[in-house]
């Protein structure tokens, strides 16, 4: 696929990248696809080949990329996008020992525990919910916005001293 959401402005390239990432058909298959958009690459690709000048520089993970760049040039590649990548690259789950342990509230919305903090945060203005329930190991816990962000910055820190 050759810049298949090329075309299409923001807010409809978003939506149809959500429901082409959801289609179970396409779960169990390999698609090579061709982008220049990094936050394209980052949402849709479970794996990422990096080039330059036609040579390739790193193939990986986003997560490979973000946090174990090959050389400076996938460093710096990835800096000015780097707070957003890594919204969409850590998951709920790898955030969880960070989140304070709240019992659910009512009013809410669940999320995934494999869902990126990305989704998290973009389910509090789309749902227009005050909580985020996120059930993992039979346990449910009921964040805020606040308390998403702060464990998210939590886990930040952690890594950072790894």
């Amino acid at each position: 696929m050759d810049e298949p959401f090329g075309a299409l402005d923001n807010i409809t390239r978003s939506k149809i990248q959500t429901e082409f990432k959801e289609l179970d058909d396409l779960k169990k298959k390999t698609i090579v696809m061709v982008t220049h958009d990094v936050q394209e690459a980052f949402t849709l690709g479970d794996r990422i080949c990096l080039m330059d000048k036609g040579k390739i520089i790193q193939i990986g993970t986003p997560t490979d990329l973000l946090f174990k760049p090959a050389n400076d040039f996938v460093k710096n590649f990835l800096k000015d996008q780097r707070l957003q990548l890594e919204f969409k690259t850590i998951r709920i789950k790898d955030i969880w020992t960070f989140l304070p342990e709240t019992k659910a509230t009512d009013n809410g919305s669940a999320i995934s525990i494999n869902a990126d903090v990305w989704t998290g945060l973009q389910s509090f203005s789309e749902d227009k919910s005050s909580h985020l329930h996120i059930t993992h190991q039979h346990e449910t816990r009921s964040v805020r916005f606040d308390q998403l962000m702060s464990a998210f910055h939590k886990y930040q820190s952690h890594r950072a001293h790894e």
